[in-house]
């Protein structure tokens, strides 16, 4: 019994590295350098008809968040509905921009493998899929922590779907997603002040614009845009400024209070990818997990591309409350790591040491610490009343890690998004549809991932709704 339920924690717990990361990474390989700004994927949706009204009035907008989901929103922008002018701000600085050293890594299920076809076709596909790893299996290792007597379990997501599950690194993603773009599209070290929004009057009916609002109450300006866009799309992740603006129906996201619209999750995950392989020892193409016996402390490790292998711990607060790393603590990566070490050693039996000497062989620097934070479901809204910002991604629905569908629900997002804009005849009527068809979705996600962490943790099982989740198909909007 106990075996049966580990079992089934490892899918209710294993892929917590699947969370958003704010820096951008360039791939370091020769073959996605290939992958240059001057050859566009081509999405199977798009087409050089005319552009939709709503598509025209989209004309010019900008998109605050240079992350996957920010990114992929452009893409679909420009591929799926025909928007040629996109600008996307993103916060980070030029060398951050170009790191190969930041991000972990992401799990995409078949839901977000057909968004990321709609938007670059089976080009964009076909070059994920060599990027990552096409996972086989998961394997949960017992309490003697013996790798050679873990339960392994194959997987039948793609037998049942048509399409894998793919491990591959966000870094990599995100350069792929970038070479969608059109040149010059993605403006580095702008955006890092922005509170909130004002509308700008542009003299004729139903012309209206917008511009993003810095901490001085003055207008976010790009020097080589003239124009005043007329949508903005707040992409900005988990602590999104464009999210409380939206939920408090403010447009100034300072006055709001983060914690107004987030649920702490009761746990710290911290996580890397490493430019090592797994040895022989352990199952190609296969996740590995262990759970301490009170189930406090989970442990993942698996691979993320040929040679490289991605590891993530999630430990829960104690029956009093105490957090194992604070939020205010969770930029110190170097006392993050050493405390994390010290933990493994009291919990881990002997034959997991290879967590612990994956942990020793990751530089400080590339560690990510977040404490597992939710959007809180209600009164959830995806625009603003005014029409003139809309979410996607983390800053629409930050959600628990337990089913590993923060990245794949933001590509759905950018693929309805686009499409609901490519066929509608006005703009606010697209974001209404782009609205009504997400919330739901996104709502009842946030609820089971929640649902499914909190018992897990517990060592309780919850109700598995992976098939609800693989189904989705944008051809079916």
């Amino acid at each position: 019994m106990k075996s049966a339920m580990k079992v089934r924690l490892v899918i209710a717990l294993h892929i917590l590295l699947v969370q958003k990361t704010t820096a951008f990474v360039r791939a370091p390989s020769s073959k996605l350098r290939q992958l240059s700004h001057r050859r566009r994927f081509s999405s199977s949706l798009h087409s050089t008809a005319t552009m939709s009204s709503a598509a025209q009035e989209a004309e010019g907008t900008w998109i605050v968040g240079g992350g996957l989901g920010g990114l992929a929103s452009a893409a679909a922008l420009h591929s799926i509905a025909n928007v040629s002018s996109i600008k996307v701000l993103e916060a980070s600085s030029k060398d951050s921009f170009s790191s190969d050293k930041a991000g972990a890594a992401v799990q995409l299920t078949p839901n977000g493998l057909r968004a990321l076809k709609a938007i670059g076709g089976d080009e964009l596909l076909n070059s994920i899929c060599e990027a990552g790893t096409k996972l086989t299996g998961s394997a949960n290792i017992g309490p003697d922590g013996n790798i050679g007597g873990a339960f392994v379990t194959p997987s039948t997501v793609e037998e049942d779907t048509g399409l894998p599950v793919i491990m591959v690194r966000w870094g990599v993603l995100r350069s792929l997603l970038h070479d969608a773009l059109p040149k010059n599209c993605v403006e580095v070290g702008t955006g890092n002040d922005i509170v909130g929004y004002s509308l700008r009057d542009e003299g004729e009916l139903g012309s209206a614009k917008v511009l993003p609002m810095d901490k001085n109450g003055d207008d976010v300006m790009l020097s080589n845009c003239s124009k005043t866009p007329p949508l903005l799309l707040g992409a900005d992740g988990l602590n999104s400024v464009f999210k409380r603006c939206v939920h408090a129906d403010t447009q100034d996201g300072a006055s709001i209070d983060r914690y107004s619209h987030l649920k702490d999750g009761g746990r710290v995950n911290i996580k890397a990818v490493i430019p090592v392989d797994l040895g022989p020892e352990f199952t190609p193409d296969t996740t590995y997990s262990y759970f301490s016996p009170c189930f406090s402390t989970a442990c993942f490790c698996g691979p993320a591309g040929k040679g490289f292998t991605y590891w993530a711990i999630s430990i829960g607060d104690d029956g009093d409350g105490n957090q194992f790393i604070q939020s205010s603590e969770q930029d110190d990566t170097q006392t993050a790591k050493k405390r994390l070490l010290a933990k493994l050693a009291d919990v881990l039996p002997d034959g997991c040491q290879f967590f612990i000497d994956l942990i020793k062989q990751t530089e400080d620097e590339t560690i990510l610490v977040r404490r597992s934070e939710e959007t809180c479901i209600e009164n959830m809204s995806l625009m603003s009343k005014d029409g003139r910002v809309v979410l996607v991604g983390d800053a629409a629905h930050a959600m628990s890690a337990s089913y590993g569908q923060a990245s794949s629900f933001a590509f759905e997002d950018a693929a309805t998004l686009a499409t609901c804009i490519a066929r509608s005849q006005d703009l606010r009527s697209a974001l209404n549809e782009y609205s009504a068809q997400r919330l739901g979705r996104v709502a009842e996600m946030n609820r089971r991932s929640s649902e499914r962490a909190a018992k897990a943790m517990k060592g309780e099982t919850a109700e598995d709704v992976s098939k609800w989740i693989h189904q989705w198909n944008i051809n079916s909007l």
